[in-house]
């Protein structure tokens, strides 16, 4: 008689339903569906019930969302922005490594990445151009609040008016009819 083989010895599995991944990061599935909407690299496939299925690429790109945004304390946008930065940089042949303990770049920690030590760092100042933009960008956005502003004002004067209208209504409507002597 043959023993069953174990799932030790199976192959590991292609696919993942939402709840064995959910499990496995110890987070929610709705986190998960959630961060789907957020992370345009996140396409899991669905089977023909509709059902997602993450592949090892997809749980490994999980893993690091979770850490960016649990661990490093990053924003969404600033998960996505690295996640990015970090396609980019494969793509190019270049990927992050962190530093060995002690050799880390000036002002780092030992075993911080010279990354980490310049998304601390000030932003650069915009060139010419860029800040030419953001002027205008800016002045945009002021106008739009004035005129937003306005509108509010215009509104709310026009609702005392309503009331003050609708009080005096209410009022003539309260006193007695006056009868006429004749």
């Amino acid at each position: 008689m043959k023993a069953k083989p174990t799932k030790s010895a199976a192959k590991p599995k292609l696919y993942h339903s939402i709840g064995e991944v959910s499990a496995a990061l110890d987070v929610k599935a709705h986190v998960v569906r959630y961060w789907e909407t957020q992370f345009a690299m996140l396409r899991p496939k669905k089977n023909r019930a509709g059902n997602r299925m993450y592949r090892p690429e997809d749980i490994e790109l999980l893993k690091r969302i979770k850490e960016l945004l649990y661990t490093r304390r990053f924003t969404i946008e600033g998960a996505r922005q690295r996640l990015t930065e970090d396609k980019k940089a494969g793509a190019a042949g270049g990927k992050r490594v962190a530093v060995a303990a002690g050799a880390g770049p000036a002002g780092a920690a030992p075993g911080e990445t010279k990354s980490s030590v310049e998304a601390k760092a000030p932003p650069a100042a915009p060139a010419d151009g860029e800040a030419e933009a953001l002027r205008s960008a800016l002045a945009a956005a002021a106008a739009r609040e004035s005129a937003r502003a306005a509108v509010v004002a215009e509104v709310r004067d026009a609702l005392k008016d309503l009331a003050r209208q609708l009080r005096e209504r209410a009022d003539a409507a309260s006193r007695p009819a006056e009868t006429s002597v004749f």
